[in-house]
């Protein structure tokens, strides 16, 4: 079987779209030497050289390119993860190449794909609203279809260790606004383990604090070695949110971009998660009461841990698996 994908990522777009594609073309087990990728920016390059993946930089909107390449590679199966893919485009690869699959999270668009798989987690009126907009010949909606493979590693948590992580882009200059907040004393029982963004910029020079310990951005199996280790997490409604749960974590999520609309709100209904608001609009003020509160509420973070425990992840995976495999 041979799978190429079409992805964006970058400054604006983040990293999100790409590790999430690679994570499930890896699910596939497919040999890399049957990979091809396209990809609108070359900060990731040497990400994909070391995973000696065959890509091409082009930017979506390099459609003849694209078209050419796809054609040199004969793909099984097209794998999709852009915004920036337009519905003429998708109609196009679908009615020439067959075998289209779209991963999506955001529902407010209109697609057309032979296969739609959003890994979020959606109400019952998301979605009818997701199969009213997109034309499908099957949809793959939910948490049952994430791949939760990489959950079999043995590790200790750490009870006052807290996770912060707001993926690769420095949205609102969230990121300095709770570095602000956790270095008051009044959180010094915490240890404050916080990842910098690919694309995030951060003075370190003025922070002696010893409970706080930054660390530059982590490959992906690094990355799901260290999320083991935590309870406890401040963090983005994106890609990681999905990947913090599957550890278990609690977590206190600020949406840092509208496609992390639904499916955080959705969380918070359930009881999945604690909220703080949109980094766009929450005051320092505001901020400092929600992590306060996260952080000293013990009875919410047991509550919602209670919740967490009993979500399934990957239950229908194997399903989605066999029908692509036919390829």
């Amino acid at each position: 079987m041979k799978v190429l994908a079409i992805v964006s990522a970058g400054i604006n777009t983040g990293s999100g779209h790409l590790f999430r594609t690679l994570s499930f073309i890896n699910n596939l087990d497919i040999k890399t030497k049957n990979i091809s990728l396209i990809i609108d920016t070359k900060n990731f390059n040497s990400v994909l050289q070391k995973k000696k993946i065959n890509f091409l930089n082009l930017q979506i909107t390099e459609r003849e390119k694209i078209i050419r390449f796809i054609i040199i590679k004969k793909p099984d199966l097209i794998i999709l993860d852009s915004y920036k893919i337009n519905y003429k485009f998708e109609l196009n690869l679908k009615r020439n190449f067959n075998n289209t699959l779209l991963i999506d999270d955001n529902a407010d668009r209109k697609h057309s794909v032979n296969f739609y798989l959003n890994l979020n987690w959606t109400s019952a009126r998301l979605k009818e609203k997701i199969k009213k907009n997109i034309t499908a010949k099957q949809f793959f909606l939910g948490p049952e279809y994430i791949n939760n493979t990489i959950l079999n590693q043995k590790t200790t948590k750490k009870k006052n260790d807290v996770l912060i992580f707001f993926g690769s882009t420095n949205q609102h200059n969230i990121l300095k606004k709770t570095i602000n907040v956790i270095s008051k004393s009044k959180f010094d029982k915490y240890n404050f383990k916080i990842i910098i963004g690919e694309f995030e910029k951060i003075n370190k020079k003025n922070l002696f604090k010893k409970n706080i310990k930054f660390f530059n951005y982590l490959s992906e199996k690094k990355f799901h070695k260290m999320l083991g280790k935590f309870t406890l997490a401040i963090g983005a409604g994106g890609v990681s949110l999905t990947d913090r749960l599957k550890h278990k974590i609690i977590n206190l999520v600020i949406i840092t971009a509208n496609n992390q609309t639904n499916n955080v709100y959705q969380l918070k209904k359930l009881n999945l998660v604690d909220f703080a608001g949109l980094a766009k609009n929450i005051s320092k003020k505001q901020l400092y009461l929600k992590i306060n509160n996260f952080l000293y509420n013990y009875e919410n973070q047991n509550y919602i841990y209670s919740n967490l425990k009993m979500i399934k992840f990957g239950t229908k995976n194997s399903n989605l698996l066999k029908i692509l495999k036919k390829f």
